[in-house]
Order: structure tokens, then C-alpha cells, then sequence
């Protein structure tokens, strides 16, 4: 009897601890797309130590910055969780963007990743190129 009333007495701790935060947080009742999106861990452009300086990117290649800010992640897991929060419009946005250029920025890329270290630029943009790739299929792109 002393366990059940125990059990009883945790599973009303947690739930009254869960109605205070939600009150005070309504995003953590409903997390929607924007709350998936937060979670990322692994974009390198936010890592330790990276510094992205657009003067060191080709002028022709520098839209592509921000983009790449956006979608260069480096977990396979959080990606696909980012391609699952992002419209279907910023996907096309990022496939448009990346699918003109891409013989360039290829061009660029391999030229630089010999470099020790390789420029934070091209490992910035080359991990964008990954993740336009896993888009590529869904917009008829091979």
C-alpha cells in the first residue's frame, strides 16, 4: 500500500511540475516545428572555434552563406529532424539556390579541401552541399 500511495504521490509531483512549466512556457505544451528546430546541436556553423568569413568565399558563391548557416548540420539525426521542421518552400529555396551553383561550388570546395586545416568556408558549405543532397530525390532532382 505504502508503494502504490507512492507511485500515486510521484505521478502527481510530475504532472503538477509539467502544468507549472506549461503555463509558463506554452511552447513546451505543443512543440510544432519551430520547437524541433531549437533543439539542433550541430550546426557547424555555431560550433566552438568557427569562424565564417564571407571574404574568403568566391563573391559568385556568397548567397549561399546563409543557407548554409542554416542547413550545414552536422548530426545525421538532427538533419533529418531540420528537413522535417522546414516548410516545404525553404526546402525548394535551399535545392533552387544550391542546384545552379553546384558545378561552382564543387569547384571550389575541392580545390580548398586540401588545405590543413580546410577552411571553415568550404566545410560550411560542402555540409550544405550534403544536406541539399538528401533533398535533391524530392523534388525530382537526380
Amino acid at each position: 500500500m505504502k508503494a502504490a500511495l507512492s507511485v500515486i504521490l510521484l505521478v502527481a509531483i510530475f504532472i503538477a511540475l509539467f502544468m507549472r512549466r506549461t503555463r509558463r512556457d506554452p511552447a513546451a505544451a505543443n512543440p510544432g516545428p519551430a520547437a524541433k528546430a531549437e533543439r539542433i546541436t550541430s550546426r557547424y556553423a555555431e560550433a566552438p572555434g568557427v569562424v565564417i568569413d564571407p571574404m574568403k568565399v568566391p563573391l559568385d558563391l556568397q548567397d549561399l552563406l546563409p543557407l548554409a548557416e542554416k542547413c550545414a548540420i552536422g548530426d545525421d539525426v538532427e538533419r533529418a529532424q531540420f528537413r522535417e521542421s522546414v516548410p516545404l518552400a525553404e526546402r525548394k529555396e535551399l535545392i533552387d539556390a544550391v542546384w545552379y551553383k553546384w558545378d561552382r561550388l564543387e569547384q571550389y570546395c575541392s580545390e580548398k579541401r586540401e588545405q590543413v586545416p580546410v577552411p571553415d568556408e568550404v566545410v560550411l558549405l560542402d555540409m550544405m552541399a550534403e544536406a541539399a543532397t538528401e533533398i535533391l530525390p524530392e523534388f525530382g532532382y537526380k
